[in-house]
């Protein structure tokens, strides 16, 4: 009874200590899912009931399923990965806009296609060699953008391959273990909030590369340790962020016991490589002062530059509940993988704890910082943390616990898959009619009709970019993210380095651009604001712009996932005459 007792407050201190705590309001208290929480209870109850039988009783079955699916090649799991992998990704297909981002992400694309580095004309907050990922995708896709989201799922795959063979490294090569982290990774990866393409999940490729080859030295190999260092690099060129999770490779070499100074002389040569490249780069070309800012100024007023005071851990409980509504048995998997791990480490002790394990341990307490650190709540925000979570399942030693926790990820990813599975095969099948009747496509060339052959235009966007990308066409700010021009975290930084104006949107709007797109109101963090930085009014532009009736396309509920029916769709073109 004294070790139930001993395994169960934990688990039960993770439920009931935020609200002991009030960290939560009253008010929020009494909104909270109360399934969510019964159900964490009863799970609990039933975990503990059955632990000591997982842990002393026979594991025959278990030793058999391992051996049976030992047995299947690697390619039979690849492929089925990749089959789950695009049905579960692409039942959001038939809707042209999930996120702000990926449309300013691929405007970003243009300098780089005009010969200029990234962010000499169209600046965005991330860094550089994102904007090379997009262009090279944008290039394979024949820039057809949902060719080029398609394609992106084939990142996704590659990384589902890597959370594989990290696990066969970690389980010693018990493939159904490997599978379960694969799988789960990727059912997570289904909700609405993973399916897009952003920048977290490009580095997850070089960052899942890196614990690979990490994990694969079992000596001092340098040159190992050298291409580790390099692949964090390539990724915080990525997203800054990611520089981090070089920590727990200095964690993990020092439990190691491989950790002196010809180590650190490889990793730190390996991690300035990329970065000194880039700004070399830059300093040749006489713009080091963008690679400065974007690194070293705006990662630190991003943390603060929310503008709204907001509760993260109750943030965090959102993002569980919205995975528990999602697909009940997902969330049983992840919670019995932190349960039955809780367990392990108050057994054994941190000193008894593999270098393996600890080494993942560390990496997702990290990752789940990242999602403090942003200070926003966002849900992309716990990217790198769902990409190590799903590695926990390996470090559970005892079999019948893990044969729980695949029972689980199997049943909700098949649920998953099937209730998928026909919007996603029709959304596959014609993907081609969805990108003509795109509401924004359709509107781009009716933009386009407007004007002679090789006629140039400029556009200013301020509202809907991806007309830009469609039109392959800069933005007439250097700005592009509709939100960036009204965040003085960032417009502060811009006008310090000369890069824009003060009251930059009037002065720009001034110059009578050829075309404007914009929103008298804007969304910013759920709340509905009216624009009172510029006119978006046609009274204030009749004289010298005309205004398309652009009802049908703000009406078609596929121009965006997150449709608001109040949201307009202004779109101003200036007379020929004027």
């Amino acid at each position: 009874m004294k070790s139930i007792l001993k395994f169960s407050f934990p688990i039960f201190g993770c439920i009931l200590l935020p609200v002991l705590l009030h960290i939560y309001p009253p008010k929020i208290i009494a909104e909270l899912d109360k399934r969510l929480y019964f159900s964490s209870f009863v799970l609990v109850v039933l975990i503990l009931f059955f632990y000591k039988n997982f842990e002393n009783s026979n594991e025959n079955i278990e030793k058999r399923l391992i051996e049976l699916t030992n047995k299947l090649p690697d390619i039979v799991y690849y492929f089925i990965f990749l089959i789950f992998t695009l049905i579960t990704q692409n039942y959001l297909l038939n809707y042209e806009t999930l996120s702000w981002d990926i449309p300013t992400y691929l405007v970003a694309t243009y300098d780089i296609a005009e010969g200029n580095l990234p962010y000499t004309t169209q600046w965005e907050t991330k860094g550089p060699l994102l904007v090379y990922i997009y262009y090279f995708l944008s290039i394979l896709s024949g820039k057809t953008y949902i060719i080029f989201r398609i394609l992106n799922d084939l990142i996704l795959f590659l990384i589902s391959v890597i959370v594989f063979k990290l696990v066969m490294v970690v389980s010693k090569n018990e493939k159904i273990t490997a599978f379960s982290s694969s799988f789960l990774f990727l059912t997570i990866f289904g909700m609405r909030w993973y399916i897009s393409e952003f920048s977290e999940l490009y580095c997850l490729v070089f960052l899942s590369l890196s614990s690979l080859v990490l994990l694969r030295t079992t000596e001092i190999e340098l040159n190992k340790l050298f291409i580790v260092s390099f692949l964090i690099s390539l990724s915080a060129l990525i997203n800054q962020v990611a520089i981090i999770f070089i920590f727990p490779v200095f964690i993990f070499l020092y439990f190691e016991k491989r950790l002196n100074t010809k180590v650190l002389f490889y990793l730190f040569i390996g991690g300035a490589v990329p970065q000194a490249f880039f700004a070399l780069l830059y300093m040749i070309n006489n713009q080091f002062d963008i690679y400065f800012f974007n690194y070293f100024i705006l990662p630190f007023t991003y943390v603060g530059g929310t503008g709204v005071e907001k509760n993260l851990l109750y943030e965090f409980t959102v993002w569980l509940r919205e995975l528990f509504n999602y697909q009940n048995f997902l969330y049983f998997s992840i919670f019995s993988t932190v349960c039955f791990n809780l367990f392990q480490i108050f057994k054994y002790k941190i000193s008894r704890i593999s270098n393996l394990n600890m080494f993942l341990y560390v990496n997702t307490l990290f990752a789940f910082t990242i999602y403090f650190l942003g200070g926003w709540g966002f849900a992309h925000h716990l990217f790198y943390f769902v990409f190590f979570f799903s590695l926990l399942v390996a470090c559970i030693n005892n079999k019948k616990s893990k044969v729980l926790i695949y029972s689980f990820v199997v049943i909700s990813g098949l649920s998953v898959f099937f209730q998928t599975y026909e919007t996603s095969t029709y959304n596959l099948r014609n993907f081609e009619s969805l990108q003509e009747n795109y509401p924004l496509y359709k509107l781009s060339n009716e933009i386009d009709s407007y004007y002679d052959d090789y006629e140039n235009y400029e556009i200013f966007a301020l509202e809907y970019v991806l007309v830009l990308y469609y039109l392959e066409k800069p933005n007439f700010s250097y700005i592009i993210h509709p939100t960036n021009h009204f965040q003085e975290y960032i417009t502060k930084t811009l006008i310090e380095y000369n890069k824009i104006e003060l009251d930059n949107v009037n002065n720009l709007l001034q110059k009578n651009p050829d075309v404007i797109l914009c929103n008298p109101e804007r969304i910013h963090m759920g709340k509905v604001l009216q624009n009172e930085y510029f006119s978006c009014n046609y009274e204030d532009y009749a004289e010298k712009y005309l205004q398309l009736d652009t009802k049908v396309y703000r009406e078609d509920k596929n121009i965006e996932y997150y449709y608001d029916k109040y949201k307009k769709l202004n779109v101003f073109l200036k007379n020929k005459s004027s």
